[in-house]
């Protein structure tokens, strides 16, 4: 008996990745007839069999067994049947697998992350390299990085800018092509703002609520705050009176609002300038009806608390100062350097 090869040799593929084709042989018998359900055994050095690697042949002699390589370089497989003077034999080349999937996500303005997967080469490594132009190749000029496992934190970017990544694997001094080209652009940092609660009711003269400042690209400046379109009369005080985010943890400061006049303000009738009934008993017992001479100062005395009880018999309310309720949008601007960002509260006065 024979056996040959008749197909799948010279191929090449990644490292855990099948070869195309599938390696074929045909038996004969000594007359050349071909033998079927013969048991053909493939033996491979630098290569494995996902499904097995004992076949028997088909009717028409032949035998297949995908295979893949599991080394790389140059890589040789076996064939043989029992009674065959001499097995069959393939050479096939295994190279490093190359990353796949590679992912980039800014996750502040100087800090870009980096995913990949593929077919994991134990013992392998990966070189990163990054650039700021779209269809650059790779060189030493621009490795950033070698490591050994399938994320990466690029840090010390410029914010507002795009970097381009891609990723290869290095295994036995063999180099695998390179992954897909993923890019991100860093953002600009910038923060936003938020009130809680959104709407403030006062009805006497104090009441706060809580500004939130969330960071956006990893902001981290110090933060100042002011206010205006308060009813007149009033104020407003942030404590503390300046934020410093760190990372992307919300930072708080509480607005106090103070308004001059509560609505709460005195209202009615009576009036402490009018003497009662006893004042006026008092005077009249200290001038006597007796004394003569005293009754021109008595008549005067008397038309004047008539006078002062007519002109303060209006409500004293026509006269205090009262605050009158009302509805305000308050804006608060926060400064930090040359940003300036803005957010309202409604101020209800009741």
């Amino acid at each position: 008996a024979s056996i040959a090869e008749i197909a799948g040799s010279g191929q090449t593929a990644q490292y855990g990745a099948e070869f195309t084709n599938p390696l074929t042989v045909i038996v004969q018998d000594a007359f050349g007839n071909l033998v079927p359900s013969a048991s053909v055994t493939f033996v491979g050095t630098g290569v494995s069999f996902p499904a097995g690697n004992t076949v028997s042949t088909n009717s028409l002699g032949q035998a297949q067994v995908t295979a893949l390589p599991s080394a790389v370089g140059n890589l040789a497989v076996t064939a043989s049947v029992s009674g065959a003077s001499a097995p069959a034999t393939f050479k096939e080349t295994g190279t490093v697998a190359a990353p796949v999937g590679l992912t980039t996500t800014a996750v502040s303005y100087f800090q870009i992350n980096l995913n990949w997967g593929g077919i994991v080469q134990p013992g392998g490594t990966y070189n990163v390299y990054r650039s700021t132009t779209s269809g650059f190749t790779p060189s030493p000029s621009n490795l950033i990085a070698t490591l050994s496992t399938t994320t990466y934190a690029d840090t010390g970017l410029t914010a507002t800018t795009t970097y381009y990544y891609v990723v290869e694997t290095i295994y036995a001094n063999e180099v695998s092509t390179a992954s897909n080209q993923a890019s991100t652009t860093t953002p600009t940092p910038n923060f936003s703002l938020s009130f809680n609660p959104s709407t403030l009711a006062i009805s006497g003269v104090l009441g706060s609520t809580t500004l939130t400042v969330n960071s956006v690209g990893g902001f981290n400046s110090t933060i100042t705050f002011s206010c205006y379109g308060l009813p007149v009369g009033g104020a407003c005080n942030f404590s503390p009176s300046s934020l410093t985010p760190s990372g992307n943890v919300p930072v708080s400061t509480q607005l106090w609002v103070g308004l001059s006049t509560p609505v709460s303000a005195v209202h009615g009738n009576s009036n402490p300038l009018l003497p009662g009934g006893a004042t006026l008993a008092a005077a009249l017992c200290l001038f006597g009806f007796r004394k003569r001479r005293n009754l021109q100062l008595l008549l005067l005395l008397m038309v004047s608390l008539i006078g002062l009880s007519l002109f303060t018999g209006c409500n004293r309310s026509n006269f205090l100062p009262t605050r009158q309720p009302s509805t305000s949008t308050v804006t608060v601007t926060a400064t930090a350097g040359a940003l300036h960002n803005t957010a309202t509260f409604t101020l209800i006065t009741q």
